[in-house]
């Protein structure tokens, strides 16, 4: 890696506070680190850190899986497989309508119930 581009972190670091916030160096008491430190570092976090892009893929899919599965029930279960147009408040209740349905077949799949404990 160049020597200018190692300079131009370090000036970027020093220069903005967004930078030494994300590094976790506190503005007014702590030196920014040296041109060799930054290579270091991202050395060490090749040779050690996760895979971050399949981590931030996993995470996402993650959150995906949860979101799609009460879609499924509205599209599979109760049909509502095309876009009906209506007025706005009308979609937005059917929807409303909808996703409670699901969340109640998803109760009574699970074998809970919908009495106080």
């Amino acid at each position: 890696m160049g020597a200018a581009l190692i300079a131009g972190r370090e000036d970027g670091i020093h220069d903005s506070y967004a930078m030494r916030k994300f590094i976790g160096i506190h503005f007014f008491e702590q030196d920014v680190p040296d041109a060799t430190t930054l290579p270091h570092f991202r050395h060490l976090l090749e040779d050690n850190a996760i895979d971050w892009e399949r981590y931030i893929e996993n995470q996402k899919s993650s959150v995906r899986r949860k979101a799609e599965h009460p879609y499924r029930i509205v599209k599979n279960i109760f049909g509502s497989r095309k876009a009906v147009y209506r007025e706005l408040r009308k979609n937005l209740s059917r929807l409303h309508v909808l996703f409670a349905s699901a969340n109640l077949y998803m109760l009574a799949k699970a074998g809970g119930s919908l009495s106080p404990a």
